[in-house]
């Protein structure tokens, strides 16, 4: 939620010499957003799948995925100039696939530039760390958030709300507009509060499994904020 995937894509389009895109379009797969880079014929953006058999989202890249983009960067750019692939959560990477992409890595070819997006690098294999350059994108001021977040919120929306939950991270604040993130924080403090886990584990009907990972996913990250917040105030 700090931009790394808004800026690799800024990048992308300005070694293509392509026009800035929207700050704010920050969804992975956001085809929209994205329009301008996924029909360029020399850049290619490379996340999870979806499976062909259930039509959920794949837990991994994969082989096949680098495969097929081995074979871009085999070929010489149409327009003689710069090639660009970003690869979204290079952590997800399979051991094969990310194995596959090491040639890659140390030859990519004259022009070629390989970005790879990661939210926890040390998940990354060491043999694709020690390939690449590494830049850290670090979190920026609250204050600079906030201001940013405001411009792009309703009049009855609740900046500093939205910012709490999302851990100071100003996109992934404008994208807890949308869901229910506020109800299940509150459903974690009332956890910590009186011990009953209950609506944090149960689920009416039979949701969607995809969506009980995110929802899990998403509790971990509230019970890990709340928690380290109660330490920091027992220690003044």
């Amino acid at each position: 939620g700090w931009g790394k995937r808004v800026f690799a894509r800024q990048l992308a389009r300005a070694l293509l010499g392509l026009p800035r895109g929207a700050a704010n379009a920050v969804a992975p797969g956001d085809e929209a957003s994205d329009a301008d880079l996924l029909t360029h014929p020399d850049a290619r953006i490379v996340a999870r799948e979806p499976a062909p058999t259930s039509g959920r989202l794949r837990t991994q890249i994969t082989v096949d995925q680098i495969r097929e983009l081995t074979g871009f960067l085999g070929r010489t750019a149409s327009a003689g100039g710069r090639r660009m692939v970003i690869i979204e959560r290079a952590e997800e990477l399979n051991v094969n696939a990310a194995n596959a992409l090491l040639k890659s890595l140390e030859e990519p070819g004259a022009d070629t530039h390989l970005l790879l997006v990661c939210d926890t690098p040390s998940r990354t294999l060491a043999t694709i760390r020690s390939r690449c350059q590494l830049r850290s994108l670090p979190p920026g001021a609250p204050a600079a958030a906030q201001a940013w977040l405001a411009q792009r919120l309703p009049a009855e929306a609740d900046a500093t709300a939205l910012l709490a939950l999302a851990g100071g991270a100003p996109l992934l604040a404008l994208a807890h507009l949308e869901d229910d993130a506020a109800t299940l924080a509150a459903s974690v403090e009332a956890f910590l509060e009186d011990g009953d886990p209950r609506d944090l584990i149960e689920a009416p009907g039979r949701p969607d499994p995809d969506e009980v990972r995110a929802r899990a996913a998403s509790v971990l990250v509230f019970l890990y904020r709340s928690v380290a917040r109660r330490i920091r105030a027992g220690r003044g």
